[in-house]
């Protein structure tokens, strides 16, 4: 069993996002024409409309779903679940897993020492968390491992 997954492009898509990202884009070209027509160019205000410019950048993109600087993926094989959404990399060996538990967007994976993980699907969009959960569910059932809240 191995499944691997690359969660670029797949968090949730916001519509406010992508406006305000858009908004930020269109004030820092204004803000430069302002400034060209008025001649007035320092380094200041290159800097405020850089800013601007890179914050409506990075709201556009993350409104389409996707985390600029930030990898994020699921691999799952034979002895190791490997999940990272925006936090830490989260792994556990299959070996070690006592039960794996599903709520409220949430993934826990309870080891046998009690130190468990907690990672959060809710960012994803529906149907790529939903795959997720149900990869994890055909292994751990593969393994003999108990699901709480299938």
């Amino acid at each position: 069993m191995n499944y691997s997954k690359n969660l670029q492009g797949q968090f949730k898509k916001s519509k406010w996002r992508i406006f305000f990202g858009t908004a930020m884009v269109l004030m820092a070209m204004v803000y430069l024409i302002s400034l060209y027509f008025n001649t007035q160019f320092t380094h200041w205000n290159y800097l405020i409309a850089a800013l601007f410019l890179v914050n409506g950048i990075y709201s556009i993109a993350a409104g389409r779903g996707y985390m600029l600087g930030k990898s994020s993926h699921v691999k799952i094989d034979e002895q190791t679940i490997i999940i990272k959404t925006i936090g830490k990399e989260k792994k556990a060996f299959w070996k070690d897993i006592e039960s794996i538990d599903f709520k409220d967007g949430k993934l826990s994976i309870f080891p046998e020492d009690k130190k468990f993980q907690i990672v959060s699907l809710k960012y994803l969009n529906e149907d790529c968390a939903l795959e997720i959960r149900n990869e994890i569910i055909k292994a751990a059932n593969q393994k003999g491992i108990k699901v709480i809240n299938e």
